[in-house]
């Protein structure tokens, strides 16, 4: 039993990841910082740090080119402006 759940979790947060990309192709920028600043906690839980730090890179460079997300932590909504 414990198998099938670890497997939906697995399912959940690639199907998360799939929609964190689409948005970002559709320039749906709004979605796709929404959706980082959401899966950052558990992908950093589970250790990808080196995604958390793409992704939050990405939504920083493309998604928010007034915005800093280098200071983000995990679940943190804010945004800080650049000066």
């Amino acid at each position: 039993m414990a198998d099938y759940f670890v497997t939906l979790a697995q399912a959940v947060r690639a199907n998360i990841l799939a929609a964190i990309e689409i948005a970002c192709r559709n320039d749906d920028n709004d979605r796709f910082v929404r959706g980082v600043l959401a899966i950052t906690p558990t992908l950093e839980t589970r250790g990808d740090y080196a995604r958390v730090s793409d992704l939050l890179e990405r939504a920083d460079l493309r998604c928010c080119p007034n915005c800093d997300l280098s200071g983000a932590k995990s679940g943190d909504q804010s945004l800080s402006l650049k000066g």
